[in-house]
């Protein structure tokens, strides 16, 4: 079983990639089938914010949500993608 780390590294080189509980398909990473994070056309990264369970909470901080350009709120469970939960610009 791959670990989580792969698909972490695969989704920054915009990368298919598979971790135990994680996936990327090179533009979103998903963590048990919601998107955590995704890249835009423009390059930017939408970081979602929402707190689900502890594990996905640690795959959101390992992933590198905290340094996404664009956060999103309310992002329900097993959302495909982030755009219409945009919730503004990173400070």
């Amino acid at each position: 079983m791959a670990s989580n780390q792969a698909a972490y590294k695969a989704f920054r080189k915009g990368k298919s990639g598979k971790g135990s509980s994680t996936s990327s398909t090179g533009d979103k990473l998903f963590s048990y089938g919601t998107v955590i994070l995704q890249r835009l056309p423009n390059g930017q990264t939408i970081g979602n914010t929402t707190k689900y369970s502890a594990t996905t909470s640690k795959h959101q901080s390992q992933a590198g949500m905290n340094t996404a350009d664009l956060l999103a709120v309310g992002v329900p469970r097993g959302t495909a993608d982030l755009t219409p939960y945009i919730a503004g610009r990173r400070a």
